[in-house]
């Protein structure tokens, strides 16, 4: 299956704590990693297209509370 990076910027994250945002994603199926700089509010999630959708990830996202921007998407090679 494919695997796809997506970046989010969090201007400020909310209650949850960092640890609980990464918990709740990588609960996710599909999604293999995230990186969540606290300070910057820069936020990367890989992903197989094949468990787990960008749209998912979004839907997380606000359930969690979470103001985010999303900055890009990119498709990787196997």
């Amino acid at each position: 299956m494919p695997l796809t990076n997506v970046h989010f910027h969090l201007p400020a994250l909310p209650e949850p704590s960092t640890r609980q945002v990464q918990q709740e994603l990588l609960a996710l199926p599909g999604v293999l990693e995230v990186r969540l700089d606290q300070s910057s509010g820069d936020l990367a999630v890989r992903y197989d297209t094949g468990g787990t959708s960008r749209e998912l990830i979004r839907e997380r996202l606000n359930r969690l509370g979470c103001f985010f921007v999303q900055t890009s998407l990119e498709q990787l090679t196997s």
